[in-house]
C-alpha cells in the first residue's frame, strides 16, 4: 500500500508539476504579448520623438533654429535703428541750423523792408526823391 501510495503521491507531484508548466507558458504567453505591446508603445513614442520633421527633436531643433535667426534680425534691426537715430539727429540739426539762418535773414530783410516802406519825411519832390535814393543805397550796402 506505500508503494500504491508512494505512486499516488509521484502522479500527484506530476501533475501539479504539468499544471505549473501550463501556468508558467500561460504566463510566459501573456508576458510576451504585454512586452511586444510596450515595444510597440516605446518604438511608437520614439518615432514622436526621432521623427525627422514632425518629430519632438526636430521641432525643438527648428524652434532654435527660428530664435537664433530672430535673434539675428532683432540685432540688425536695433543697429539700423540706431543709424536711423543718428542720421535724424544730424538732419535735425542741420535742420535747426538752417532754420535759425532763415530766422536771421527774415529779420534782416524785415528791417530793410521797413526801412523802404516807412514814409518819407522830406516834403519837395526832389528831396523826397534824394531821402528814397539814399534809403535804397543804406539798405543795399
Amino acid at each position: 500500500m506505500i508503494a500504491w501510495l508512494e505512486g499516488r503521491l509521484w502522479q500527484a507531484i506530476a501533475m501539479a508539476a504539468g499544471v505549473l508548466a501550463v501556468v508558467g507558458v500561460v504566463f510566459g504567453i501573456v508576458s510576451a504579448i504585454r512586452l511586444k505591446g510596450v515595444e510597440a508603445e516605446r518604438d511608437r513614442l520614439e518615432l514622436s520623438i526621432r521623427a525627422p520633421v514632425t518629430g519632438w527633436a526636430a521641432r525643438l531643433s527648428q524652434c532654435h533654429a527660428n530664435v537664433d535667426t530672430l535673434e539675428q534680425a532683432r540685432i540688425t534691426q536695433n543697429k539700423a535703428t540706431e543709424a536711423y537715430a543718428k542720421e535724424a539727429s544730424a538732419r535735425v540739426a542741420v535742420a535747426e541750423t538752417e532754420l535759425q539762418r532763415v530766422r536771421t535773414q527774415h529779420a534782416h530783410d524785415a528791417r530793410r523792408i521797413a526801412a523802404l516802406i516807412k514814409p518819407l519825411n522830406e516834403t519837395g519832390a526832389c528831396a523826397r526823391m534824394n531821402e528814397a535814393d539814399r534809403r535804397i543805397l543804406e539798405i543795399l550796402r
